[in-house]
């Protein structure tokens, strides 16, 4: 055998191995578990008898395979010619640590099976114990046991239990879908996002009377609620009273002298306590009891009023608080001269048959005309009305009437003219016809249908007419009349030719006037009556007969009548400037002098 030795003789002879020794140590004495031992940085050299030394490398090392813990020194060996030397090395191996795991997403009750997943788990280091899939909201534990290997953090081997968790599902907290009133039956609430599985319900049964009732929604251990919590709510609702259909049986009441007193019969749902009163106690009374109100005249006082009637509120019905019954109380007013008094109290006393106990005829009623009249304004124009005369002609025209003129100013007659007066044409105008024509007579005339509206009834007069333009309380009691009136026209002389128009807004007639026959239909007068004004009033003098132009009150001016003239075909007959009958072609533009009648 040959060496390499210090401090020898390098020759031959009886020369074993003693011993091995370590010349540098190994870099790496600290180890994991698993891991295995480095030769790295060591060098080891044997020892000869001889004192001879040498560098080996075919050494072997125990243990040679991974670590393990508990492990606290590896032997260097070596063996040479049946000798065998060893050397200790201490080494330290401890386990790797590991993240304990945790739950690595939430889980929420889903009416399922589940079970978690986990953050650093890891089969291949530890071992888990006691995982089962869980269906409802709780806590649930598992083991985990890490491999010998490995330690958690700290070097803590032991086994340690984690927590996983279920959630508990949100749901949002019922709400009423609709309201209920009282029915009289049997009502229970209806809900938004009551769930049946996730809680339940009492206080939430059906309910008859009107009332405000609470239901409590519990949760079962699954859920809670999306506002946050678990504890039961309380939420209220409501059966509303339903209202009273309260009907008043007659709808209005007109008291007169033939009706001194009557009855309102009243019907409500439920058994509210029902009160009546007049708000014109000065007209009129009203006193309930039960279901009747008994309604009684007021020293026969003319007015209007309402019997305002209230029922209670009860546990299930709202109340009525005055509802209207009309009240009219048709009687004479107190006498009056006739400017003072309103029409409708001249409705009434006409009505009455008192109306020539009143006034006489020739008295006037002041009126303001407002309105374009066949493309003339009148603006705030004021003028009189004036009575011509009492239950004219009644057998034919209508008895407790009074007819009435338009129209008068201090005291003389006022015919209504144009700015085309005493003009002919065939443009807007107070003409008879806008053509030189008196065919169709009255009824077909443009001075009956266009300039006085006078073939509408008051309450639709149409736009642009005379009728149009009176005051509404004036048309409210107007009526319309019958006339009698040559409506052929075109040399018309014939009985037949005289026919009946029904009239609000008339023009006069040449009988009317004056009593007598000049250019009309010679028939009309057995049909028509001179007005008492005419007769023996004021009218009954040429004089008493002028018209004045109500733009200008010191020009006297002719005025249209509304019968034909029976010789020619294109003239009316009409009243001159200075008050005697006369003709005028038709499609001249004269003054208006119209009655009505009450």
């Amino acid at each position: 055998m040959i060496f390499n030795a210090t401090g020898g003789g390098g020759g031959t002879g009886s020369i074993a191995l003693d011993t091995i020794t370590l010349t540098s140590q190994p870099t790496t004495k600290d180890y994991k578990v698993g891991q295995s031992f480095s030769k790295a940085g060591m060098t080891v050299q044997a020892n000869y008898t001889n004192g001879a030394t040498k560098t080996i490398e075919d050494y072997s090392v125990s243990p040679s395979g991974p670590l393990s813990f508990g492990v606290d020194h590896v032997t260097i060996s070596y063996t040479e010619d049946g000798v065998t030397a060893t050397q200790r090395i201490d080494i330290t191996v401890t386990r790797t640590e590991i993240p304990i795991p945790t739950q690595s997403v939430q889980l929420t009750y889903n009416g399922l099976a589940q079970s978690p997943s986990w953050n650093n788990y890891d089969p291949t280091k530890m071992d888990i114990a006691g995982l089962e899939e869980q269906t409802n909201a709780g806590n649930y534990q598992v083991t985990f046991t890490p491999h010998e290997e490995y330690s958690w953090p700290g070097a803590d081997h032991t086994v340690k239990t984690v927590t996983w968790t279920i959630k508990r599902k949100a749901v949002p907290v019922p709400t009423l879908t609709s309201s209920l009133i009282y029915t009289g039956s049997p009502q229970a609430p209806t809900w938004n996002n009551y769930d049946q599985t996730a809680m339940s319900m009492t206080g939430g049964e059906a309910k008859t009377d009107a009332d405000t009732y609470t239901a409590i929604f519990t949760l079962n251990d699954n859920h809670d609620w999306s506002t946050g919590g678990h504890d039961p709510k309380s939420i209220q609702w409501t059966i509303a009273k339903a209202n009273c259909d309260l009907k008043l049986t007659p709808a209005k009441i007109t008291l007169s002298p033939s009706l001194m007193s009557t009855t309102i019969s009243v019907s409500r749902e439920g058994d509210g306590a029902i009160t009546a009163r007049s708000d014109a106690p000065t007209i009129f009374s009203a006193v309930a009891a039960n279901t009747t109100i008994t309604v009684t005249s007021v020293n026969k006082t003319t007015g209007d009023g309402n019997v305002l009637v209230s029922v209670a509120a009860t546990k299930n019905y709202n109340g009525v608080t005055d509802q209207k019954v009309p009240v009219t109380a048709e009687f004479v007013p107190a006498k009056a001269e006739l400017n003072a008094m309103s029409w409708k109290d001249i409705k009434t006393v006409i009505e009455a048959g008192l109306a020539s106990d009143y006034w006489k005829v020739g008295d006037t009623k002041t009126i303001t005309i407002n309105g374009t009249v066949a493309g003339f304004a009148f603006t705030n124009y004021q003028v009189d009305v004036f009575i011509l005369g009492f239950n004219h002609n009644s057998a034919i025209e209508g008895t407790n009437r009074v007819h009435f003129g338009i129209g008068k100013k201090n005291g003389k007659l006022i015919a209504l003219c144009d700015g085309n007066y005493n003009s002919s044409g065939s443009g807007a105008g107070f003409r008879m016809n806008t053509s030189n024509d008196n065919g169709g007579g009255w009824n077909a005339s443009y001075m009956r249908k266009s300039v006085l509206g006078g073939d509408k009834n008051p309450a639709s007069p149409t736009a642009g007419t005379l009728l149009a333009a009176l005051p509404p309380d004036l048309l409210a009691v107007m009526s319309m009349t019958t006339k009698y009136t040559d409506n052929t026209g075109h040399s018309s002389n014939l009985e037949a030719n005289v026919t009946e128009t029904q009239d609000s807004l008339f023009t006069l007639a040449e009988w009317e006037i004056f009593g007598a026959r000049y250019y009309a239909n010679e028939y009309e007068q057995k049909k028509q009556q001179q007005y008492e004004y005419f007769k023996t009033g004021a009218g009954k003098d040429a004089s008493g007969r002028i018209a004045y132009r109500h733009t200008a009150e010191s020009s006297a001016v002719w005025w249209w009548l509304r019968s034909a003239y029976y010789c020619n075909s294109y003239s009316f007959c009409s009243v001159n400037n200075i008050g005697y009958y006369n003709i005028y072609i038709a499609y001249y533009s004269g003054g208006l002098l119209p009655g009505f009648s009450i």
